[in-house]
């Protein structure tokens, strides 16, 4: 069984990000979901350089961007690295049935 990370969306602090991640990391949560938005920490004007110090700050107090919210803008992808495999292709057609399963069952 994964392990359950506990989480909190930080929209509703404008703190600066050090005392966010010292308020957060004292709760005992394991990480955020944080907005990436106009007037948050993060913006996404600027995000190809403060998200990663928001993952550095947030990682030397032991915690985690676990999710973001955020627009679906590329610089915005781009920025938080490598997304997993099928995320955000929208181009790519679906793969077709494989007609192993049918041959298996004569």
């Amino acid at each position: 069984m994964p392990e359950i990370a506990l989480t909190v969306f930080t929209k509703p602090w404008t703190k600066p990000l050090e005392l966010l991640a010292d308020k957060v990391a004292g709760l005992g949560l394991d990480g955020v979901e944080l907005p990436i938005r106009p007037g948050y920490q993060v913006q996404p004007a600027d995000v190809t350089k403060t998200l990663p110090a928001a993952v550095q700050i947030l990682n030397g107090h032991g915690l985690e961007i676990r999710s973001v919210a955020a627009p679906l803008e590329p610089e915005i992808i781009r920025a938080g690295g490598k997304p997993p495999p099928n995320t955000f292709e929208e181009d790519k057609p679906e793969p077709e049935e494989s007609s192993e399963d049918e041959e298996d069952e004569g």
